[in-house]
């Protein structure tokens, strides 16, 4: 990466300073110093920034790090009294705040919020959460450790930018109408902490900085007893609500773009948008989404975990008019190479242990699934995904938990998930398995009700109102299965959804058998 500034440039590669073409001798540390200043020049980086990025992580005296700044300063003509270039804010850090090109691109001016632009490899939406406030003072360790703790599990979320709580916390002493120039955050999280009868009350507020509007606010309570667990609860339901609320406010912004407009991430959630509408005409939109952002970003992991997961659903709900061998292949493809770009985001670990499915072999995917959830146990749709996994291995090792457990986890997580109708339907093949059919017919008509759902659901739900004895309402849902698949039948369905041998797996086609959807038949 080349940096130009003025008369100067930094080029990372081959870790060199020039002015008009004449290298600049700089020691290490400087350089890494104005490395580390101009690539986040859209945020203060405090001096525990500094010496994560130029000391990494050892300790080092506030008089180094001023030394460090002045020689920082000297290197590109500018001082400590005229700051052009490196700003110093008081009580919070430094900021580099001159005009920079980045290896050839756009002229950006750092120090107007206005039209400041990151470069493709960061420009993931930026949050800042704000310590939380709590309404008895004598109790504010609990809120701050709330706050702190929400800072963590977005961070986990690796296509977001979290600012540090330690810049938070500087900031919450300021004046707040600096968050916006000095961070230029993009989201904030304020969220106050309330003790009524009990209970523990957490109310959040999630505020779009660009024009200061509300994107979401809801309210999260739960008995105060065990202080411990509730916390934990309470943090779970946050983040996951928030990775959602963000996505969707993303993809709305990038709704008014003209589309020769639109940048790699600005695709990204579009794709995110039209791929949760579960049909052939958006699944494609979606592809189309996700191709252009790694066309424009190829190392954008995220893209490929999209991609992949687009692929996945064409075959899964076998969507007409698609090569469905090759998308079965591209499905596995894309979600190596995302796991390939970023191991360690959980996105990529739930594609790379779904696409195991398309090819029948689901224990194989399940160490995915498992260490996606290792990543971030918020993640409502790998609870989901391996809790259908134990269902479909419910012969093999399996305890009578498994599914039913992690469908109830990720309904708990994820209230409003595009995929509720799946959390759903696992909680009714759970029951179904455990040979509680009335139970799994009101959570499989449930499912098969919800917004969007796929034809599976219609599936399931008139085998488990088969199983239960209602008949005339089994064979209504496989009306509508038929009538929605393509007159897809038992085979198809388990092709989708690779149950092994055992006795749920015989009992379903049973059932599918008495209302016509066998392949038997």
């Amino acid at each position: 990466m080349v940096y130009s500034f003025g008369e100067y440039r930094l080029d990372t590669q081959a870790h060199e300073l020039t002015r008009k073409g004449e290298t600049i001798a700089v020691e290490p540390r400087t350089f890494a110093l104005l490395q580390a200043l101009i690539s986040s020049r859209d945020t203060v980086l405090t001096k525990e920034d500094l010496i994560d990025a130029v000391w990494l992580g050892r300790f080092t005296s506030d008089e180094a790090i001023t030394s460090r700044i002045k020689q920082a300063r000297k290197a590109i003509g500018d001082d400590g009294k005229a700051q052009r270039l490196i700003k110093t804010i008081h009580g919070i850090g430094y900021r580099f705040v001159g005009a920079v090109t980045v290896s050839g691109g756009m002229t950006t001016n750092a120090s107007d919020p206005a039209t400041t632009s990151r470069e493709p490899a960061d420009s993931r939406p930026t949050v800042l959460v704000m310590p939380f406030v709590d309404a008895d003072p004598r109790d504010a360790i609990t809120a701050l450790g709330l706050s702190h703790d929400v800072t963590i599990g977005l961070s986990r979320l690796r296509w977001l930018k979290v600012i540090s709580w330690a810049s938070a916390m500087r900031l919450h002493e300021g004046d707040q109408k600096l968050i916006r120039p000095l961070t230029a955050a993009d989201y904030s999280l304020i969220a106050w902490l309330e003790h009524p009868s009990g209970h523990l009350e957490l109310a959040v507020e999630l505020t779009n900085l660009q024009d200061d509007t509300i994107v979401w606010a809801e309210r999260f309570r739960g008995k105060q007893q065990q202080i411990n667990e509730l916390r934990s609860e309470l943090v779970q339901q946050a983040v996951s609500a928030l990775e959602l609320q963000i996505s969707a406010a993303e993809a709305a912004k990038a709704q008014y773009l003209h589309t020769s407009n639109l940048d790699a991430w600005s695709n990204y959630h579009l794709g995110l948008m039209h791929m949760y509408r579960f049909n052939a005409r958006d699944n494609a939109l979606a592809t189309n989404h996700f191709e252009k952002a790694i066309s424009q970003q190829p190392d954008f992991a995220r893209a490929y975990a999209g991609l992949s997961f687009a692929y996945f659903q064409t075959v899964f709900n076998r969507y007409s008019g698609s090569d469905l061998a090759r998308c079965r292949i591209e499905a596995t493809s894309m979600a190596e190479r995302s796991v390939q770009l970023d191991g360690y985001d959980p996105l990529a670990n739930f594609v790379m242990g779904r696409s195991y499915w398309l090819n029948g072999d689901v224990a194989a995917g399940q160490p995915w699934l498992e260490r996606a959830l290792t990543i971030s146990g918020n993640f409502a749709q790998a609870h989901y995904a391996h809790g259908l996994g134990a269902v479909m291995l419910s012969a093999q090792d399996s305890s009578e938990t498994d599914g039913h457990s992690e469908a109830t986890a990720a309904i708990a997580l994820s209230p409003l998930d595009p995929f509720m109708y799946g959390f759903f339907g696992v909680r009714a093949l759970s029951y179904l398995r455990d040979g509680h059919s009335q139970e799994a017919r009101l959570w499989a008509n449930r499912a098969a009700r919800q917004p969007n759902a796929i034809a599976a659901m219609d599936f399931i739900a008139a085998a488990s109102n088969e199983l239960a004895g209602q008949t005339p309402e089994a064979m209504r849902w496989a009306q509508r299965a038929r009538e929605r698949s393509n007159n897809a039948d038992s085979s198809d369905f388990f092709r989708a959804l690779p149950f092994v041998d055992g006795p749920l797996r015989v009992s379903m086609e049973s059932a599918f058998r008495k209302v016509g959807l066998s392949s038997a038949n």
